[in-house]
């Protein structure tokens, strides 16, 4: 009776895998036109030293304290929401291949190479993503390393101070006195001239760093994804029926 009960669930989240699956492989066009879009947006056809120059001007704008660019933080959050959408898409798909696999025999196994070479290049681009999606996190780490050196110290400096006076005779004879004082003094540190040049430009290597670095991912991305599909979409057959659907063999209703 168990094990009846194991087998009604799994056939159960295999359909609703496979139904993801199909919608999508449905929807792929639609998910690479997105990734284009988003591509254009945030990349348009400029030169290295004009990108760098447009960075620069945020840099330069004395109504941004913070030193904040604002296209990464729009490029980091469109960036990293497109590669985990894919990697959810990527996920999706290997749990799909990994439940049409068909029971180990020998001979009449070339359905099944077709699945696992799909497999391991979905396996692969998953990686690839994952590591593409660090790299997005990791921006704001290395920016404000680097962006804290470019603002103004502010040091205190706290003097105290102690004095006695003795008065003698009075009403109440001789009386000893101690008043305290404590100054505190501010200075603001600022970057010599010549090293706050340097700083400047050691902000614009990493901001320039990372927009090379996502534009080759969201790049990427799409053509990684784009073949993966190709591939399964061109194998449709062999990864749904590996041995064409025999008794003993594994085979799905996709499509």
């Amino acid at each position: 009776m168990k094990s009846k009960k194991s087998q009604s669930q799994r056939c159960s989240y295999a359909v609703a895998i496979e139904r993801k699956a199909e919608s999508i492989l449905s929807n792929s066009d639609a998910t690479l036109a997105t990734l284009n879009a988003t591509y254009g947006r945030l990349f348009p056809s400029m030169s290295p030293s004009e990108t760098e120059a447009t960075f620069a001007l945020s840099l330069s704008d004395t109504k941004n304290t913070s030193k904040i660019s604002a296209w990464h933080d729009d490029a980091s959050s469109s960036v990293r929401g497109h590669l985990i959408e894919l990697i959810e898409n990527v996920q999706t798909l290997e749990g799909w291949i990994a439940l049409a696999l068909p029971p180990m025999e020998d001979g009449n196994n070339f359905g099944v190479s077709v699945q696992l070479t799909a497999a391991k290049q979905l396996k692969e681009l998953r990686e690839s993503l994952t590591k593409d999606v660090n790299s997005a996190v990791n921006y704001y780490k290395t920016r404000a390393e680097v962006t804290e050196k470019l603002t103004p110290r502010l040091s205190h400096t706290t003097t105290s101070t102690e004095s006695n006076v003795n008065a003698s005779g009075g009403k109440d004879g001789d009386e000893k006195k101690k008043s305290d004082s404590v100054t505190i003094e501010q200075k603001t540190c600022a970057p010599e001239e010549i090293g706050q040049h340097l700083r400047i430009k050691a902000v614009l290597s990493v901001d320039m760093q990372y927009y090379v670095e996502w534009k080759a991912s969201l790049q990427g991305a799409s053509n990684a994804y784009a073949a993966a599909i190709d591939q399964i979409e061109k194998n449709l057959e062999k990864i749904t029926k590996p041995r064409g659907g025999n008794p003993g063999g594994a085979s799905m209703s996709m499509f």
